[in-house]
């Protein structure tokens, strides 16, 4: 055991010695060296505090915490399809009369004029301010102010005169109660960039002894660029309110006092009975030429007040657009607009042939617009909703009185006017 302990003892200081020899031997840089190259041991992690989970509303992630980035500055550039519009640096809801009501805002995004300008924001504002009209038969009681802005504080406005129209044989006694004018308007984006919007005012007064005759207007102007709201086109027409003289020949009619009068029950059912048969076949009469006139087919000429002349511009004005005049076909198509008093899918689908064929670029309308089908032939105009008069007592009696005497025989009942304007 000892010896083996010796011999132990003997190799360690013999490996001593060789070890020390040799770094002795060694320069004391590649000592240096070799002890960087000998691999040392790793240091301990350090301990990291783990942190409480975020507490968020139900439905919310962590990138919902984080801050809205700032919008993006405009663009800086000359303009052209990629630019930013140029916009007006005033709304024209604000530049309406005082108290005066806003009817009607449209904005529009025309096209450049020019390569390389911006595209133009323009504003169009319909107002209407209410009138104390103690008269409200010869006077709608209404006045409209119509705006354009566009950029660079260009501002087109005007007034148009309030509607009126003295009436030629109605009683007196009618003009006091539910026997009023009204007037109404709208602007209507026309898809033309160098006249993109018409105004319409459209009014409608009561005549005839009976209060049984709606004498209709509708006024336009058209917004040029440059130019501003310049007369487009109007037209005047009247039409028969038979549902009115059916309520008076059946003694059911309370819009005025005069309905409860001895004579006028029996005058109503007269007036019915010769109207409703002409009527009806004017009716019939127009419904079939303006089925013609759809097809493309018939004359394009407005002949008489009688016919349908909506149909007969849509005509002449498909027929322009066939040999290549869109200026007529875009007019054609405005007189539909102007004489319904809305905007008109048969003649806004003419616009858009219209746009096509001459190369004109688009224009963005806000809000949009709904178009509806082409109105009624202008004889058969629906009837007005009147305002049901309290009748006085006197009145009241003269009624009684007549009740004892025969009733009238009534004539066939016409088809109530599905809507008012």
């Amino acid at each position: 055991m000892r010896r083996i302990c010796s011999r132990l003892m003997l190799c360690g200081l013999a490996l001593t010695a060789c070890n020390k020899a040799e770094s002795e031997r060694l320069p004391k840089n590649k000592v240096a060296q070799a002890a960087a190259e000998s691999p040392q041991p790793e240091p301990a992690p350090a301990a990291v505090a783990e942190e409480p989970p975020l507490a968020l509303p139900a439905g919310q992630t962590p990138g919902d915490l984080f801050l809205v980035p700032p919008k993006l500055p405009p663009r800086l550039t000359t303009g052209g399809d990629g630019g930013q519009p140029a916009v007006p640096t005033s709304d024209c809801a604000d530049a309406g009369p005082s108290g005066a009501l806003l009817v009607k805002h449209l904005e529009l995004t025309l096209p450049a004029a020019k390569p390389g300008e911006a595209p133009q924001v323009v504003q169009a504002c319909l107002f209407q301010n209410a009138l104390e009209r103690t008269d409200r038969t010869s006077h709608s009681g209404k006045q409209f102010h119509i705006v354009a802005v566009w950029p660079g504080d260009v501002n087109w406005a005007m007034d148009v005169a309030e509607p009126e129209r003295e009436p030629s044989n109605l009683p007196p006694e009618r003009s006091k109660a539910g026997h009023d004018a009204t007037a109404w308007g709208t602007l209507i984006a026309t898809r033309l960039p160098e006249t993109p919007v018409l105004a319409v005012i459209s009014s409608r007064f009561i005549d005839g002894n009976l209060g049984e005759v709606l004498q209709w207007r509708r006024q336009a102007r058209l917004l040029h660029v440059g130019k501003g709201w310049l007369p487009f086109e109007g037209r005047e027409f009247s039409s028969v309110d038979g549902e009115h003289l059916r309520q008076l020949c059946e003694g059911k009619a309370e819009y005025s006092p005069a309905d409860k009068a001895a004579g006028a029950l029996q005058l109503a059912c007269d007036r019915l009975s010769q109207w409703q048969p002409t009527h009806e076949e004017q009716q019939q009469a127009h419904l079939t030429l303006r089925n013609e006139r759809l097809l493309g087919k018939g004359s394009d000429a407005v002949t008489a007040a009688e016919e349908d002349p909506q149909s007969a511009w849509l005509l002449a004005g498909k027929r322009a657009l066939a040999k290549g005049d869109w200026a007529t076909a875009a007019q054609m198509a405005l007189r539909v607009d102007m004489v319904c008093g809305e905007p008109v899918t048969e003649a806004h689908a003419l616009l858009s042939e219209v746009a096509k064929i001459a190369a004109l670029p688009p224009i963005r309308v806000q809000p949009a617009q709904n178009p509806v089908a082409m109105c009624e032939p202008l004889p058969d105009k629906i009837a007005p909703r009147r305002k049901v008069a309290e009748v006085p007592k006197s009145a009241g009696k003269a009624g009684a009185e007549s009740a004892g005497k025969p009733a009238p025989t009534p004539a066939a009942k016409v088809p109530h006017a599905e809507r008012a304007p």
